[in-house]
């Protein structure tokens, strides 16, 4: 049958062809294509007309009629046959051929082998052929051999690509030092890569260039310390070489930063580059050796060593047993902290506290202890009530000036009225104080109060301080008397520990008397089901309270802008309260605290349950294991006083008031008596007795 001539041809020609009966295949091939029935109609069918036409362009080309057979693959457009070809015309040693077919069968790495192996050697000119492919090839070794012919005709860009395709990075970085002017690339490719040998590269490069800062940063990178530290010494530049070491400088090397600064006196650095290497003794010496310059990091050292030896030392230099000079106490308080003995540190900071406090220093005396209070806290500390109440005392007053501003005359005069019983803690504002208590409390309809306080101000000792604009103001309200029943009742919130209605400014649970927190914004105690915390401070506020305060801030930062000025009227609050009016934004306010920026959106709701959980800690009390906390329905706080964690940490059981509901005991908060200024030595000096008191009693105890 004529028709079946076609494939029998086609099949016997493959045969052929694979046994390299290349012309009798080619006959086999064409035959299958010509083959005709009796009518002269080529009988090949449509199906077989493709793979006969590739068999006759394989035959040319292997017959070397390499014109022919390329043309036919061409026409044809076969991705295999392309790839067919190219093997052919690579054995027939046909380069250029054997690319192009290659290239047309997506084989770039066999076209990318031919031309670097074979063509390029000879004529450089082909260079821009290859690079056209090569983004395509990811044969490193391809790759870098490509880089080196580019390198070799002076094509330095085309070089850095393949190199970088071939991810040596570090020919990279030479090229672009030598021969591309990219020094800048090449130092942030080294960062980046942190290869000692381009950083060698690079090293050689800056000392070339004078560039030692640069030299001294690379040298180290390529793991070449010694030399880096040579060189820094030579240039006097050690600085440097530190600085790129940072905190995490090996000990060998510290060691001989320190050593290097001691020969120079530079104590100060010395000590340090000592410390990190564990030489505390030695840091110590030399800290001490600067007087008051290093004090702080003589404290870190210190601090870290927790020996027993170096804190005797580090004490008798600031009580000044060294030089006769005792040092701020806020140095021995530090100490303290830095040591972990925060029992000392409580009753340090309530010293220094104290002692601002009668300097007038208000603010100074607040943030001490609130960094108390903080540092406590964050490192699971219970913190005494006697540090509580004390920023409790010291915060009430410092807001009165922001309430006044913000139209709160109420708020104010609570406050002042809880600040007034322990006037005699504000000695250098006590007249002030209790005319702002006589005005505010008479502005907010507390006549009784401000009669009583009126009254005080015309004895002898206050009497001639009284500001003449106010004197006749003051007098009148004497000469009326008003009776209690004149007074305006406070309002009452519920207590989150009771759920009792008591007065809102009352800091005291009526039932358990433990200590309610107080709202850092108005004072007032805090409620379970309006509690937030301070996202800067992390102290408690009432959400509401918050964000009122917040959006009053920006309306009068609007309204100072056009008037520029802001009035308290004429009540004289004591200077030294910190301005919290700086609003950062007109979308926030500065927080009470720190004087920080919050806006409304960094104020979250604390649930209920995180709410109680604060006010155990706030009261030191142990939470009762599961099963066992009463039939109260309260498990956040234990009932009572007597299930406090033990005794406030300086081992003062501090009385609370009974009635007023101030929550600040109105005579005695537990906080000791300061020192005059003068007497400060001694109080060290104290302390530090107390101290060598209990380790030789402990001591003697093991013994």
């Amino acid at each position: 049958n004529v028709n079946q001539i076609p494939e029998i041809c086609l099949q016997y020609g493959q045969q052929l062809e694979f046994r390299e009966e290349i012309e009798r295949a080619l006959k086999m091939f064409e035959a299958a294509l010509n083959t005709q029935d009796s009518e002269g109609n080529f009988v090949c069918p449509e199906s077989l007309v493709s793979a006969a036409n590739i068999g006759v362009a394989r035959c040319n080309l292997r017959l070397g009629n390499i014109r022919q057979g390329i043309r036919l693959a061409n026409e044809l457009d076969d991705q295999q046959l392309f790839i067919d070809s190219g093997d052919i015309l690579e054995q027939q040693k046909q380069y250029s051929e054997a690319a192009a077919m290659y290239i047309k069968g997506l084989q770039y790495e066999k076209a990318a082998r031919i031309y670097i192996k074979n063509l390029i050697k000879n004529d450089k000119s082909r260079i821009t052929e290859v690079a056209a492919i090569m983004s395509k090839v990811d044969n490193d070794n391809l790759n870098s051999n490509f880089a080196k012919a580019c390198v070799g005709a002076g094509r330095y860009e085309d070089a850095v690509k393949a190199y970088e395709r071939a991810k040596d990075m570090d020919k990279v970085v030479e090229l672009k030092l030598r021969h591309l002017d990219q020094a800048q690339q090449a130092f942030d490719l080294v960062r980046q890569s942190a290869s000692a040998q381009g950083a060698q590269f690079v090293a050689d490069y800056c000392q070339e260039t004078n560039d030692y800062r640069g030299a001294i940063e690379f040298l180290l990178i390529a793991n070449k310390s010694d030399e880096a530290f040579k060189l820094a010494q030579s240039q006097s530049i050690v600085d440097v070489y530190t600085s790129i070491l940072g905190e995490n400088i090996a000990s060998e090397d510290a060691m001989k930063v320190a050593s290097y600064y001691e020969k120079i006196s530079n104590f100060g650095l010395a000590g340090r580059f000592y410390s990190l290497c564990g030489q505390y003794s030695r840091a110590l010496k030399l800290f001490i050796q600067c007087g008051d310059k290093e004090i702080d990091a003589a404290i870190e050292v210190v601090g870290r060593s927790q020996n027993e030896n170096l804190t005797h030392q580090l004490i008798d230099f600031l009580v000044g047993e060294k030089d006769g000079v005792p040092k701020d106490q806020n140095y021995i308080y530090r100490l303290y902290l830095a040591l972990k003995k925060y029992e000392d540190a409580a009753k340090t900071a309530l010293i220094i506290a104290r002692s601002e406090q009668d300097a007038g220093n208000y603010a100074l005396a607040h943030s001490i202890v609130v960094e108390t209070v903080r540092e406590f806290e964050n490192a699971g500390i219970n913190v005494s009530l006697q540090l509580r109440q004390t920023f409790v005392l010291l915060h009430s007053y410092i807001i009165v000036k922001a309430l006044v501003r913000r139209g709160d005359h109420n708020g104010a005069a609570r406050l002042l009225l809880r600040v007034v019983q322990n006037v005699s803690k504000f000695p250098s504002h006590v007249v002030q104080i209790l005319t702002s208590t006589v005005i505010e409390c008479q502005r907010a309809g507390l006549k009784a109060s401000s009669y009583e306080y009126a009254a005080m101000l015309m004895r002898p000792e206050y009497r001639p301080s009284i500001d003449a604009n106010l004197k006749r103001k003051i007098e009148a309200i004497v000469r009326r008397r008003y009776a209690q029943g004149e007074e305006a009742a406070e309002e009452v919130s519920t207590c989150p520990i009771s759920g009792q209605l008591i007065p809102e400014y009352q800091l005291e649970s009526p039932s358990t008397r433990d200590a309610l927190p107080m709202c850092i914004i108005t004072g007032k105690h805090m409620l379970l089901d309006d509690w937030c915390f301070c996202p800067v401070s992390k102290c408690p506020a009432l959400y509401s309270e918050y964000v009122r305060y917040i959006e009053s801030e920006i309306k009068a930062t609007t309204a100072a802008a056009s008037s520029n000025s802001v009035g308290d009227g004429d009540v004289p609050i004591a200077p030294s309260a910190p301005s919290i009016a700086n609003i950062s934004s007109k979308l926030s306010a500065t927080d009470p605290i720190h004087g920080k920026s919050v806006s409304i959106s960094d104020l979250k709701l604390c649930p209920p349950d995180e709410a109680m959980k604060y006010i155990q800690r706030y009261n030191n009390v142990v939470e009762k294991k599961a099963g066992s906390a009463g039939n109260n329905g309260e498990d956040g706080v234990q009932n009572g006083v007597n299930n406090q964690d033990g005794e406030d940490l300086d081992g003062t059981k501090v009385k609370k008031k009974d009635g007023n509901g101030q929550g600040v005991d109105a005579g005695e908060v537990g906080v000791e008596k300061s020192a005059p200024q003068s007497n400060k030595l001694k109080l060290d000096r104290a302390q530090k007795t107390k101290e060598k008191m209990k380790r030789s009693n402990a001591e003697s105890n093991k013994n």
